[in-house]
């Protein structure tokens, strides 16, 4: 019988870096078992030594590699060794991280020339009919010439392709109508060996496709406008199939807009009830919708906690967003919805996107301050990526916003691979806007400055001691923030230290170039050697986040607390907010709680002369008018030290693997519960004797 290898590679130097059950191959592989007219024997691998080994042993017919931006030179570099080995042997791409326009394309295929063929859109059409066509002719020329819809190939060194023109002028591309109409990977069993695997998450789709039009998106053309539904009847049968065979707590969701359909509230009420029976899952990882908000909060009240909210605006400038063709709910609207879910256990997110088309550093900074002041949990900044597959990937829209790009290395997607006896280099490049006509570079990193400045104080409610009390005082905590950043030069000599490492880590991850920076990796061991030991090669955040809690958390405190009152007075003409004696004892409680975070075991008695388990529970609303002496117990939960050591199981302890365990997790899940020293330290006796509420003590926490 003819073999198949679908492959969905991931990174493995660093640990699993893209750790998704290979679901998309998976339903490529139901499709082709349910329609296809000649038999083949199809495996599937998600690492590249399983790929190795197996080739070894069987040399496959045809080899389907999926193609993002977290895993192109992996794959293709294993596509050329293949061809070495095996030249005989079909190799077909998909996915997309691929370009839009035509000649681009065609540049594309040439610049790759190890790959027979290119599938646009959903796969699963165009991959039954190319694997038909090629087991039936063995003539890759018979299979350029087949007229399959989505096939992208060079014929005579000319891009050939079979594809409809959408009205915005791009590639019309296969669709999958009814997701039904492809039976279920995980109910065919294709997937049981990766719901076995401790290191990977299940992935799940209740519908492909999105209504948007953002231009930063791969989802925003118009060949992906019309959304797809599964039926929740095939959800609810999926789930439970998870549920009764993987171990841990994580859930992903593929859904570009979760919550905005009807049948999105009847899915989490299957959520919600096979939490109940399997206690699982905990932890689900989905982007919210952009629209029908009242929805997306029956969602979130349906799951308790599980479902993190996010307002991604991406920007809050009319002019940026006409020029992204995007466009959000209202600022009232926004801050209605954080209001509302801010409180209970659904966090609140949202994301900002620097560098956007006639983004500036006044823009980037209104928009954070805005959504700081909207009272979101947490408020997420990335640079611009410039995705092959996105509008704004097109040289028109480059050369029409003045786009300037620079190359960095993805974080730990990169190392050495066996194959066939070879041992091979690989590492994926990112292009990323760092300068448009509206956005200098040196505005650009002090943007990203205060990004640092922006996680270190604010996100998570790191500092909720003092935030809600600015809150309450009718003063706006972004004014504190913008506050703080401006006083850097102020710093103790740690955190001063702290912020030169990021920025000097920002610009030194930059180069002008794709090759400067490729050749230079893959072409010197030791250059290699240095990004797998993490000198190099980092989230430079993240990393400098969890460095700087780590290291300087005294020294946070000292900032935060110690600019506080400056602040109050210059905003307010009220220099004596805080009693000294209670202002000093509220630094020691909140230092307590967050300092050596890693050290899961230890617990720490301090005695206060404030009931401050007392006053967190009541948010911080009001500075106590007496004095109430207690003896406080501040320890970390079972369900934390599990949830977190399960985290560093997966990702490992280093810098690095701690900038990722904080790119995944709420860093407030982090701190020590504090409790009275005089309470029983059993957990359940805690929660009986009402010490403690449920969501303290078993969470839930949100990846």
């Amino acid at each position: 019988m003819d073999l198949i290898y679908l492959c969905d590679l991931t990174h493995t130097a660093q640990g699993v870096n893209a750790e998704l059950v290979p679901y998309p191959v998976g339903c490529i592989k139901s499709y082709f078992h349910a329609n296809s007219r000649r038999p083949a024997e199809i495996e599937i691998f998600k690492y590249p030594q399983a790929l190795d080994t197996a080739f070894q042993a069987r040399r496959p017919t045809l080899v389907g590699f999926s193609n993002y931006m977290w895993n192109l030179d992996l794959t293709y570099t294993i596509a050329e060794a293949i061809k070495r080995h095996s030249p005989e042997t079909l190799i077909v791409f998909g996915g997309p991280n691929y370009p839009l326009e035509s000649p681009r394309q065609e540049a594309w295929l040439r610049a790759h020339p190890a790959v027979d063929l290119y599938l646009v859109g959903e796969g699963e059409q165009p991959f039954l009919e190319v694997a038909e066509a090629w087991l039936e002719s063995r003539s890759l020329d018979a299979v350029k010439c087949a007229g399959i819809n989505g096939v992208h190939a060079l014929v005579d060194g000319k891009l050939a392709k079979v594809n409809g023109t959408r009205r915005d002028g791009f590639d019309d591309s296969p669709r999958v109508a009814n997701l039904d109409a492809t039976p279920s990977p995980y109910l065919k069993g294709y997937l049981d060996s990766f719901l076995a695997d401790p290191s990977l998450v299940p992935l799940m789709e209740s519908n492909r496709g999105c209504p948007f039009t953002c231009a930063f998106c791969v989802d925003g053309i118009g060949a992906r406008s019309k959304v797809n539904k599964a039926s929740v009847g095939r959800l609810q049968s999926e789930l439970t199939y998870i549920a009764e065979r993987y171990t841990g707590k994580y859930l992903t969701l593929a859904d570009t807009n979760f919550g905005m359909f009807k049948d999105d509230v009847e899915f989490c009420k299957v959520i919600a009830e096979t939490k109940i029976k399997y206690d699982y899952p905990h932890h689900l990882q989905v982007s919210t919708g952009k629209n029908q908000q009242a929805r997306i909060i029956a969602c979130a009240d349906l799951l308790e906690g599980s479902l993190r909210f996010s307002a991604s605006v991406q920007s809050l400038d009319d002019e940026v967003l006409k020029n992204i063709k995007r466009s959000n709910i209202s600022y009232e609207q926004i801050i209605a919805v954080s209001s509302r879910l801010s409180p209970t256990d659904a966090n609140t997110y949202s994301e900002v996107i620097l560098a956007l088309p006639g983004d500036s550093r006044v823009k980037h900074f209104d928009t954070v301050c805005r959504l700081i002041d909207a009272d979101f949990n947490q408020i997420r900044l990335f640079t611009l990526m410039i995705l092959d597959g996105s509008e704004l990937a097109t040289q028109r829209e480059r050369e029409r916003f003045g786009m300037k790009t620079r190359y960095r290395v993805v974080p730990r997607s990169f190392g050495f691979y066996p194959f066939m006896g070879e041992t091979l280099a690989c590492a994926e490049i990112e292009e990323v806007c760092v300068e448009n006509a509206t956005l200098p570079f040196a505005d650009y990193l002090e943007c990203r400055a205060f990004a640092l400045t922006v996680a270190l104080f604010y996100n998570d409610n790191i500092f909720i001691e003092l935030t809600r009390l600015i809150r309450d005082l009718g003063l706006k905590v972004s004014d504190w923030l913008l506050y703080i950043h401006a006083r850097r030069s102020e710093f103790p000599a740690d955190l001063r230290a702290r912020y030169a490492a990021f920025l000097a880590e920002t610009e030194s991850e930059l180069a002008p170039t794709y090759e400067a920076l490729a050749d230079g990796l893959k072409g010197d061991r030791a250059v290699m050697e240095s990004y797998l030991s993490g000198e190099r090669g980092n989230n430079v955040l993240f990393n400098n986040q969890a460095q700087a809690y780590l290291t300087c958390m005294e020294s946070l405190h000292d900032v935060a607390f110690g600019l506080f009152q400056g602040f109050v007075a210059e905003r307010s003409g009220k220099p004596d907010v805080l009693d000294a004696e209670y202002f000093a004892g509220l630094k020691r409680y909140s230092t307590l709680k967050k300092r050596s975070f890693i050290d899961l075991q230890s617990e720490t008695i301090a005695d206060f002369d404030y009931d401050f388990v007392q006053l967190e529970e009541s948010g911080f609303d009001e500075v106590p008018t007496g004095k109430t002496p207690t003896r406080l117990r501040f320890f970390h939960l079972p369900w934390q030290k599990q949830f977190f050591e399960d985290q560093l199981s997966r990702h490992g302890r280093s810098p690095q693997a701690l900038g990722k365990v904080f790119s995944r997790i709420p860093i407030k899940k982090t701190h020590r519960t504090v409790a009275y020293a005089s309470d029983a330290a059993d957990p359940a006796q805690a929660l009986a004797a009402g010490k403690a509420s449920p969501s303290e003590l078993f969470g839930p926490v949100v990846v």
